[in-house]
């Protein structure tokens, strides 16, 4: 089995299979949407296509209805789009979070409504939400075993988009105009998360990220409290422009970016990393050097491990324990790579040493000293968090 030599045939790439839905099932959601007056979107998904995003957007677009993304899915919905409301994961932006409380109507479409995408199974509540629920999903197997939805529809996600598309301009479409509406103002006002404490602020970090990468930058995040800031108010384009994990995973942000870039060269490739998150994998930029990636990793250091330490003042307080970190200076140990590094402390300096890195031709790692207090966006300073009980 060691030494010898055969020959084989090499087999085809699997393909998935394409499941589309039944005629009875597109008349009863046709149906059951033209009777609701506040319908909400929830899309999901892996497999989806240019064209079926675009067709689907389409129709969100012609029948005015809100869009919000499942844990992570942010690439999938564009966030320019009238529709797009947010994300619905883990602190969804208020206007959201009050939507899923108003809708009378949730159709889940691709989203597997796992604890992520529902804020730990609250928004909807299982297993019979108040509210009339749409589930479509292509694996038949995970209709109906958290949720008890008031139609299950076996399709996947590019299928169904031929199928909304299909339904053309819809009763309601009118009368939804003024809810959408508000749900995207809602959207718009949290991408300002307002002043954070500290010298350096990420808010304006993140507004200056809007305003200035090209509109197919790809995104990559690992998992922490940091990635809030490019879950919550960047604004992602298309199918492939975020890269983060959906089992929460750390240390997923620097190979991932790395890959993106090596693969896609012709593209603007971000990644944010926490220290901690940073530290588990940064010897990747080895492999950028090797094979040609230029990813740019955001490092944003508050010396913590900054979900940990949230929790602990929630539910300890007065009780840290292992959660304060001794940092190397991340600028020096992206140099020992041959990689461009620089230390960012003010806001100020972020944009000319952005340029900086960008201009570099090199991967490079540009590591933001931020406040400990700036502990995730939307959330009050670190000292000022509430116990839980």
């Amino acid at each position: 089995m060691l030494r010898a030599l055969v020959e084989v045939e090499d087999w085809e790439p699997a393909k998935p299979i394409k499941t589309w839905p039944g005629y009875r099932q597109l008349t009863q959601l046709k149906s059951m949407l033209e009777k609701a007056r506040r319908p909400l979107f929830i899309v999901g998904g892996s497999i989806w296509t240019d064209a079926a995003r675009l067709s689907f957007e389409d129709f969100t677009e012609r029948n005015n209805l809100p869009v919000c993304v499942a844990f992570r899915r942010q690439g999938i919905f564009d966030a320019h789009h009238n529709s797009y409301c947010g994300d619905l994961a883990w602190g969804p932006v208020p206007s959201l979070r009050k939507a899923m409380e108003e809708a009378d109507l949730i159709v889940s479409f691709g989203a597997r409504l796992n604890e992520g995408t529902t804020s730990k199974y609250s928004l909807p509540a299982p297993p019979k939400p108040k509210q009339a629920l749409v589930h479509i999903y292509a694996d038949a197997e995970a209709l109906g075993q958290t949720y008890q939805a008031d139609l299950m529809i076996h399709a996947g996600v590019c299928e169904m988009a031929e199928a909304f598309a299909a339904m053309g301009e819809l009763a309601g479409s009118k009368v939804w105009a003024s809810w959408r509406e508000s749900l995207r103002a809602g959207y718009i006002q949290a991408l300002d998360a307002g002043p954070q404490p500290g010298d350096l602020d990420m808010n304006e970090v993140m507004k200056y990220l809007r305003e200035h990468l090209p509109k197919d930058a790809i995104i990559t995040t690992g998992a922490g409290n940091y990635a809030d800031w490019p879950n919550k108010t960047y604004t992602y384009c298309g199918v492939d422009s975020n890269l983060s994990p959906i089992s929460g995973a750390m240390g997923y942000s620097v190979p991932s970016a790395v890959c993106a870039s090596i693969t896609r060269p012709d593209r603007t490739v971000v990644g944010f990393a926490g220290d901690g998150d940073f530290l588990m994998n940064g010897q990747e930029l080895a492999v950028a050097r090797q094979y040609g990636g230029k990813p740019i990793i955001i490092v944003i250091n508050n010396g913590l491990y900054g979900t940990i330490r949230m929790h602990q003042q929630r539910r300890h307080p007065g009780r840290v324990s292992g959660t304060q970190l001794c940092n190397p200076n991340f600028a020096a140990y992206a140099h020992a790579f041959d990689a461009y590094g620089e230390v960012v402390e003010t806001t100020d300096e972020f944009a000319p040493a952005f340029e900086r890195a960008l201009a570099s031709g090199k991967p490079a790692v540009l590591e933001l000293r931020i406040d400990p207090e700036c502990i995730c966006y939307g959330m009050p300073k670190l000292s000022d968090i509430p116990p839980f009980f």
